[in-house]
């Protein structure tokens, strides 16, 4: 599946001049997406970062991350041993060959016969990138080894002395993956809708994309150089993604657990003392500090979804491993390569009937799940599911194929927040009506991290 025919292609001068703002996962289908113009006004942005960014959730977030700097690196050496699985599809040694990346005769001939057929879909690519993005070809950049593999991509260490004057930050390329041609023109559907999206869209928890390629026809860049890398994205570099930071979360939870028990166990026996008592306030501490940091991530989430919606963005496919956070521990939604944008001054609250099911099954909503008309409370339903695995430091029905899950919520622990229960409950409600919008939630988890202020 391509693009759906719309009745004009973005035209980029219709849209503000993008301001300078503050990889890798596996997504199940392709979709089909429209676009209409993104309203990126300082008003709309300033909102979404003032719900993002309160005086108090900074001054919580400072104190937060410093204690989180121990977990941060547990993430990353997770993340690394999870991707020297991911290598072996492509290199053990993780970088890839060149034969990898060069197409032959045969990949060459179905990706012209698919064009052929497609070309009138393909033009809605061709203007996707806003005339301040930077530009650059292959022949700019040094490429290393691949750190993430998914469905549709993969993504590579990259340097350039033209990205050092951009930005003093790391960064990556990501670009299709060796694969057959039809999966290749997927791939570039995918890679393109997920550039026209980080051209226009701004906000301090979506990826930043810092460059891209510079042929404005990505297809044809692709068949005349024979190689699948032609058309790429630079994005800023994530060392951890949500899962990871989940993980690391999980360990310290099980510490704090031990420790309390070894407490309780020295009152129990009678060995009373105010070292005792100063072991269990620390303990109480860094289980509040835990908490602070779970909040503080899922409000960054809720920050850049909010802003998506705002913009009739529906990003539908909001899972821990399309969340990322970068070297200071902010997050950062990325993955646009299913993202689907609403028409303009059109009601939020309004169902349509969007093609294919599309997301990944486990944090799919249940009436896209049926091919029933949705909006973007689809991602609302996805966010409670998020939610409820941060806080629970484990997937969704975890033992169960994503395909058996089709819809289904997991349980809710009884010792948890009377208002996280109610906006989980909310949240993945069958009922569409019933959701609260992502604003909505804002509102409880802010209320709740202010609770916990002294």
């Amino acid at each position: 599946m391509g693009f759906v025919t719309v009745k004009h292609t973005p035209d980029p001068t219709k849209f503000e001049k993008p301001q300078q703002t503050s990889l890798h996962s596996t997504t199940s289908r392709t979709a089909d997406a429209s676009y209409p113009s993104i309203g990126n006004s300082s008003r709309d942005v300033n909102k979404s970062n003032r719900l993002g960014s309160p005086q108090y959730l900074l001054q919580h977030s400072h104190n937060s991350r410093q204690s989180s700097q121990q977990s941060r690196h547990e993430g990353q050496q997770s993340q690394n041993s999870q991707s020297q699985g991911t290598s072996k599809a492509l290199h053990e040694s993780r970088y890839i060959e060149e034969a990898d990346l060069t197409l032959d005769e045969h990949q060459i001939a179905e990706i012209g016969e698919i064009i052929a057929k497609k070309r009138p879909r393909y033009e809605l690519i061709s203007s996707s990138i806003t005339r301040s993005t930077l530009q650059l070809s292959l022949d700019d950049l040094i490429t290393g080894r691949v750190i993430g593999l998914g469905g549709f991509g993969m993504v590579r260490k990259v340097k350039s002395p033209i990205l050092k004057e951009k930005t003093s930050r790391p960064c990556v390329i990501k670009t299709c993956k060796p694969s057959s041609g039809p999966s290749i023109v997927s791939s570039v559907t995918h890679l393109m809708r997920e550039r026209y999206y980080l051209s226009h869209l701004k906000h301090p928890h979506i990826v930043r994309m810092v460059a891209a390629s510079e042929h404005q026809d990505p297809v044809e860049a692709i068949l005349q150089s024979k190689r699948i890398d032609a058309c790429f994205l630079i994005l800023e570099y994530l060392p951890e993604t949500l899962h990871d930071r989940i993980q690391s979360w999980k360990k310290r939870r099980q510490e704090l657990a031990k420790r309390e028990k070894a407490v309780s166990w020295n009152l129990l026996r009678g060995q009373h003392s105010n070292r005792s008592d100063t072991a269990f306030s620390l303990s109480s501490q860094a289980d509040n500090d835990l908490f602070a940091q779970q909040l503080i991530v899922a409000l960054e989430v809720a920050s850049a979804l909010e802003y998506l919606h705002s913009q009739r963005v529906i990003f539908r496919d909001l899972k821990p491993s399309n969340v990322g956070l970068d070297l200071k521990g902010s997050v950062k939604i990325y993955d646009f390569g299913l993202a689907t944008q609403l028409a303009n001054r059109v009601d939020l609250d309004t169902t349509h009937s969007l093609p294919g099911r599309v997301g990944t099954t486990r944090y799919m909503a249940p009436e896209v799940l049926r091919n029933e008309p949705y909006n973007v409370k689809a991602d609302v339903f996805s966010f409670s599911l998020l939610l409820w695995e941060m806080m629970a430091f484990e997937r969704p029905h975890e033992n169960m194929p994503g395909a058996a899950v089709y819809g289904d919520r997991p349980s809710i622990p009884k010792s948890w927040p009377e208002q996280i229960r109610s906006i989980l409950e909310r949240g993945w409600s069958e009922d569409l009506s019933e959701r609260p919008h992502v604003r909505d939630m804002t509102k409880v988890l802010l209320e709740l991290l202010q609770q916990m202020q002294p």
